[in-house]
């Protein structure tokens, strides 16, 4: 008699959105390598201030169903608890960086203005993007590290868009830890 079938998930190599001027993590666990440039460095605790990255690969045309997005964030001084910090995404099937963007993104890092160039399109164009998630802030300045949703891709590349929610900016200098990784989560039938 055949022992039965289980299924496994095996979480696959994470891409990393991080600036490549600050980016050099200590934490044992944290990835290293960067794969889309985002600079979140002091991004300001305010609706109006909206960030975006350069557009990120996931990596061929058969992507995995599931991932997983894990924020690493430093602050500038400890937020209140309670506080947010929301991250999105943008679809595109082209790999040019302003092509075929969903919500306006532009492919680059920069601030993020949706479709009509000011922070005010910015905000209304967060509802054409896909909402992953938030980190919910604890009343400390350490780097707080929280898986803040899954996902199932809608297009071969995709760029992050942040919205710092909290009552304090993220690090100015020294962010070192600040990043953000996503994770394929792979399917695995075992006997």
């Amino acid at each position: 008699m055949a022992l039965p079938d289980t299924a496994k998930i095996v979480l696959g190599t994470p891409l990393v959105f991080a600036n490549s001027g600050e980016y050099s993590p200590t934490d044992a666990g944290q990835p290293a390598t960067i794969d889309a440039d985002i600079d979140l460095g002091a991004l300001a605790a305010s609706s109006a201030a909206l960030r975006q990255s350069v557009k990120l690969d996931l990596g061929s045309a058969n992507l995995d169903v599931l991932w997983s997005m894990k924020a690493y964030l430093e602050w500038h001084s400890a937020p209140a608890a309670g506080g947010a910090v929301r991250f999105y995404l943008s679809w595109s099937n082209h790999a040019t960086a302003g092509a075929d963007n969903t919500g306006g993104c532009n492919g680059t890092d920069a601030a993020y203005q949706g479709y009509g160039g000011d922070v005010a399109s910015g905000i209304e164009a967060l509802q054409n993007l896909d909402y992953i998630g938030a980190l919910i802030c604890s009343a400390d300045a350490a780097v707080q590290v929280e898986v803040v949703g899954d996902f199932i891709p809608k297009g071969r590349y995709c760029c992050l868009v942040v919205d710092n929610a909290s009552s304090v900016n993220l690090a100015n200098t020294d962010a070192i830890e600040t990043g953000v990784a996503v994770y394929p989560k792979q399917y695995q039938v075992q006997d």
